[in-house]
This record gives C-alpha cells, sequence and structure tokens, in this order.
C-alpha cells in the first residue's frame, strides 16, 4: 500500500483549514449609540399629559422599554423601543411605538401613535422649527394621517426629538398640546 509523504499530507490539511476559515463570514454588529437613543425620550412608567382648549386632559402611558438585536445573516441591529398607550382607553389592541433600529445604512427611526393611522418615519423626514404653546421647537416632525375614523381619530401630531410628542390635532380640529 502506497502512502502520501507528509509535505502531501501537510498540504491537504493547510489548504482544508484555509479554505474552512475563508468561507467563514464574521458577525457584523450594528450597535446604537447614546445619540440614537436620546430618540427614546420616554422611559418606563412615565405618564405624557395634554390638554385641549376645552380644559379636557388626556394622559398617555409609556411602557415596556426595550432593548435586543435582530438577527439577518451574520449581521446583527441593534434596536430600542417603548410602547404607548392612551390610558383608560377602551379599544383593544390601540398602542404607539416609539422605536429606533441601527442598520448598516444608518438608523430606521418610527413612531406609531395610538388612534393614528399612519407610521410616521422619523428617519426619512426633515425637522422644521414650529412654535406650540409658546416654545419654539427646532426638532419638530410633522406627520398627518391619511384617513381618520371612530378608532384612528388623531388627524395630525408634531414630535419633538427632544421632548417627544408636543401636540396633535383630532378630527374634530381639537388641539392638544403637551403639558410639561
Amino acid at each position: 500500500m502506497k502512502t502520501f509523504p507528509n509535505f502531501l499530507k501537510l498540504l491537504i490539511v493547510s489548504c482544508t483549514v484555509i479554505l474552512l476559515f475563508s468561507t467563514c463570514k464574521k458577525a457584523s454588529y450594528h450597535e446604537l449609540a447614546p445619540e440614537d437613543l436620546a430618540w427614546i425620550v420616554y422611559n418606563d412608567g412615565d405618564l405624557i399629559r395634554f390638554k385641549n382648549d376645552s380644559g379636557i386632559i388626556l394622559t398617555y402611558h409609556a411602557y415596556h422599554k426595550a432593548r435586543s438585536y435582530s438577527v439577518q445573516g451574520n449581521n446583527y441591529y441593534e434596536e430600542s423601543g417603548i410602547s404607548i398607550v392612551l390610558q383608560y382607553d377602551t379599544v383593544p389592541n390601540e398602542g404607539g411605538l416609539l422605536y429606533i433600529k441601527k442598520l448598516a445604512s444608518g438608523n430606521e427611526i418610527t413612531l406609531t401613535w395610538p388612534h393614528f393611522y399612519n407610521k410616521l418615519y422619523i428617519s426619512s423626514a426633515a425637522p422644521i422649527t414650529k412654535t406650540i404653546g409658546g416654545i419654539q421647537y427646532t426638532d419638530i416632525y410633522v406627520a398627518n394621517a391619511e384617513a381618520t375614523n371612530s378608532r384612528y381619530y388623531i388627524q395630525s401630531y408634531s414630535y419633538s426629538q427632544t421632548v417627544g410628542m408636543v401636540q396633535f390635532v383630532t378630527r374634530d380640529s381639537a388641539v392638544w398640546t403637551k403639558i410639561f
């Protein structure tokens, strides 16, 4: 029986090891920086209160703030968010979510608000300067509903990167401004 020379054995083992290591892809982690996380302005248990011109107050509750990773192949994308619900709401499953995800191309930041039909893609919107309740904000993102009905009755809202939801307008034209 013929045996392989030691050189040939070493060559086959070396090629196999090189092949194995060259085909393994290294995982890529996309982590949120502290300035990214600053978009999530609410904490667990925060109460966000709004008052209309008639003096009626609505209270929203922020809960379940979380950070995690989503996985796509060898890519790990960090994400964070917090859920928002209208306190004492009688409509089931009508919550909102402030959410940020770190992608290879940048951040994806979205906001859904209870009783608002659309999702605001903050990361693809441009901020405007707007005075609300006597305060001038330079970081306002505005969302307008495509449609309103008895369930989705918020017509538009103004969101500030630094303080969160500042104001919204319902389909009956009532203006609700945040109470600080």
